[in-house]
């Protein structure tokens, strides 16, 4: 069951030191989803566990924090925790609204003996930050603007475009053709990837008709990573 947002204080602690009886798993200090920036209308997500390593068994209740401009929600939200047990909790992120402030939130972890149901339950949280979040367009706010200069990437090339005033280079794939739905697919992971902060040429993308925009400056570097990084993932 996914839990919804709600309302939670920024003032818990995200230390999850000895006094915290579960093992954080992996050992991370905040969310990352693996991104620096998200895009709008596509889910990110991250994978956390716990490991009991007492005696003891623990209730665990993880509640997400709500905003008007995301989605923060875990698959599972109660977790009955045995001696020498582990749990795994799938974190998902998607930004329903394009946003420029506004780009933190948290994942909070409320813990309770079971023997001491009645007593105060040990608090922690995992907050995350992103620097971004790439706007989704309407197909008909994209008006191409020539068909004589173009600029290819991958297996596709680019049309010299219009969106909202601003010059973009589209990239339209058919994600039915498993060649060009990878590209499609890397390039975001390439723009997202942590790895990768100083490809920011990614202007917008179009959902329904799978078409990335490209700010035309980055068009080649974006062509010289993808060279590289693919080379990169075939000589293992």
């Amino acid at each position: 069951m996914s839990s919804k947002g709600q309302q939670l204080s920024a003032s818990i602690s995200t230390n999850f030191d000895a006094e915290f009886p579960l093992t954080l798993e992996p050992k991370i200090e905040k969310l990352t989803f693996g991104s620096n920036y998200a895009i709008q209308g596509i889910p990110l997500s991250e994978t956390i566990g716990f490991y009991n390593n007492t005696d003891s068994t623990y209730k665990l209740t993880v509640t997400t924090g709500e905003s008007p401009k995301y989605e923060l929600t875990v698959d599972e939200s109660k977790f009955t925790i045995k001696k020498g047990e582990r749990i795994q909790i799938k974190i998902t992120l998607v930004f329903r609204h394009y946003a420029t402030m506004g780009l933190t939130g948290q994942v909070q972890f409320s813990l309770k003996k079971k023997s001491l149901m009645g007593g105060e339950s040990i608090q922690r949280a995992l907050r995350f930050q992103l620097e971004g979040v790439v706007p989704a367009y309407n197909e008909k706010d994209l008006v191409k603007s020539s068909d004589d200069e173009q600029f290819r990437v991958g297996m596709i090339n680019g049309v010299l475009s219009m969106v909202k005033n601003e010059s973009v280079v589209a990239f339209k794939y058919n994600v039915k053709d498993e060649f060009e739905k990878q590209d499609y697919e890397f390039i975001q992971s390439v723009y997202r990837d942590i790895h990768h902060p100083a490809i920011l040429g990614m202007a917008g993308i179009v959902l329904s008709s799978s078409t990335i925009l490209l700010d035309g400056d980055t068009v080649t570097d974006l062509q010289s990573l993808m060279e590289k990084e693919k080379w990169l993932f075939h000589s293992y």
